[in-house]
């Protein structure tokens, strides 16, 4: 993969991340004065799930630009968002904090619950707290890639 590419792939999908974003913003309006139905509570946690589906995307696109193998086995999920903490693979040129880290595990453990069939099991009063949060997520995930990006690039002309 070529870093144009890269830089086009990831662009595309942090525009999809935003697009979870304004969609939470909305469901969060519509639902300000009135108990979701059972039904509406799998949908929010569907929603969190695309998102964290999203941040994957990137991840994974990340390890295969620099050539570092995906993890395999039962915890992949875990393994891949632990390759991003700094430190953890010196090669690796994104890199999250331990809060942004943190928040990106607890969407994935909302993913799982909505991906294996146990979205009966989802809360509104502890998904919507992570609804409320993605907005003021999206763009430092924003600005990490895109500083990754520009690192990647100078080594490149090096």
């Amino acid at each position: 993969m070529q870093l144009d590419r890269l830089r086009e792939e990831t662009e595309i999908e942090i525009d999809n991340l935003q697009e979870v974003v304004n969609d939470a913003k909305g469901l969060l309006e519509t639902f300000a004065s009135r108990p979701l139905t059972k039904p509406e509570v799998y949908g929010a946690g569907a929603m969190l799930g695309c998102f964290y589906t999203g941040v994957e995307n990137l991840l994974s696109r990340f390890l295969k630009y620099q050539g570092i193998p995906l993890p395999t086995g039962e915890q992949w999920h875990d393994d891949l968002l632990g390759c991003f903490k700094a430190g953890a693979l010196p090669d690796a040129a994104l890199r999250f904090d331990e809060s942004t880290l943190s928040v990106l595990g607890d969407l994935r453990k909302i993913r799982h619950v909505v991906r294996n069939r146990y979205a009966h099991l989802l809360r509104w009063d502890l998904l919507k707290p992570h609804l409320e949060n993605l907005a003021s997520l999206v763009e430092p995930l924003a600005t990490c890639v895109r500083t990754a990006l520009t690192e990647l690039e100078q080594k490149q002309t090096r």
